[in-house]
């Protein structure tokens, strides 16, 4: 009989711990569903998607702004933490466990040095910083190869604009240094790791991993004050081209799109939107374009470009455009400007969705870069 007891009690207990842990993984998944999902990537606990975002703390009042990083986690999206150890952020890149920024505190305005941040994802701690002498514009490959460009006069001798290329970033190992003609404001990773520079006003170079220069697309009819870039899952280049000083401020200015074939100088198509094109991002077989003139996304069919709909509700000035991988778009809206008009936000907005389901208000902080992974 005392057997018989001791195997029901033990039965018992055996069940109770069964029950606890089903509470617990029901749990965890309720917190999944609003949190988003969570990985784990080399021994870190990450989370997808991702929203990293750069903000200008206050509404300006003389150069450098102080800036910080903010890195929110899941859909809707919740703040993980916000760091102030990189005051002048100017761009961002992201790869792996890491967030690489490059700070603006090198210019015409201020004599200290610049610098380049390496930020962990988890914390937002510095892991490490790279010195070089003007680091204004950056960008990571996904092979961890991180470009920045020295920009200023007094960084590069003769007027030439110096482009950095670092393998790997962490030991600061130079691989090539490019010299290009015109200033560089962008640098663009494609599908298959080229590297393209949009130069200002009017022209884009495209190098191969070894940095072998392959393709120049000149300026004039087809690029114009090249904005943003996106590329086709054919690898077909996409480019938004517009004055974007003269969207801020309202200005009534034409801008266009042009699209070119994969790897290719050929142009496939051109055409204009009624606005401002300042950012394009490419999701399965539809292109959007953001018109920071009239406040709006337009969205194009591939690969005919036949316009389908407009995304107007939660539409400011849409500075950026970017997707989730599970669809969700993102619009970095800033207020106009000298009017200061409008609000800085972040709107998303579900899957092939016109109205946004979450609205992320900074305040008084003007959100000026974001990367959505």
């Amino acid at each position: 009989m005392k057997a018989n007891t001791s195997a029901i009690a033990g039965e018992l207990v055996i069940r109770s711990a069964v029950r606890l842990i089903a509470l617990i993984i029901f749990i965890a998944a309720a917190q999944a569903r609003v949190f988003g999902s969570v990985e784990t990537t080399s021994g870190s606990g990450t989370c997808s998607p991702q929203l990293i975002v750069l903000l200008k703390v206050g509404r300006p009042t003389g150069f450098p702004q102080p800036s910080n990083v903010t890195l929110f986690c899941g859909s809707p999206p919740k703040q993980q933490w916000t760091s102030d150890s990189v005051p002048h952020a100017a761009t961002a890149s992201a790869v792996g466990s890491t967030i690489y920024i490059a700070t603006a505190e090198q210019s015409y305005y201020s004599e200290k040095p610049a610098y380049v941040a390496l930020l962990s994802r988890i914390d937002g701690s510095v892991v490490k910083e790279l010195h070089p002498e003007c680091a204004s514009y950056i960008a990571v490959a996904p092979t961890r190869r991180l470009v920045y460009a020295d920009m200023f006069a007094k960084c590069t001798p003769n007027s030439e604009h110096r482009l950095t290329i670092v393998t790997p970033p962490e030991q600061e190992v130079v691989s090539k240094n490019l010299i290009t003609e015109w200033p560089p404001v962008r640098f663009v990773f494609d599908r298959d790791n080229q590297l393209y520079i949009l130069q200002n006003p009017y022209e884009i170079e495209a190098f191969d991993s070894t940095f072998r220069l392959l393709r120049q697309y000149p300026g004039g009819y087809n690029i114009i004050d090249p904005q943003d870039v996106a590329f086709t899952p054919q690898n077909g280049m996409l480019i938004a081209n517009s004055r974007t000083d003269f969207c801020s401020q309202g200005k009534i200015v034409t801008g266009f799109v042009s699209a070119f074939k994969p790897n290719s100088t050929d142009l496939v198509a051109r055409f204009g939107i009624g606005g401002c094109p300042t950012s394009i991002a490419i999701f399965n077989s539809e292109v959007y374009v953001a018109d920071g003139l009239n406040s709006r996304i337009m969205v194009y069919s591939l690969p005919k470009f036949k316009l389908v709909r407009r995304i107007t509700s939660g539409i400011e000035l849409p500075k950026k455009i970017r997707f989730d991988r599970q669809g969700r778009l993102y619009v970095l809206n800033v207020p106009r400007l000298f009017a200061r008009t409008g609000n800085a936000n972040i709107s998303i907005y579900e899957r092939g969705q016109s109205l946004p389901s979450t609205v992320l208000p900074f305040g008084n902080s003007d959100p000026f870069d974001m990367i959505v992974d």
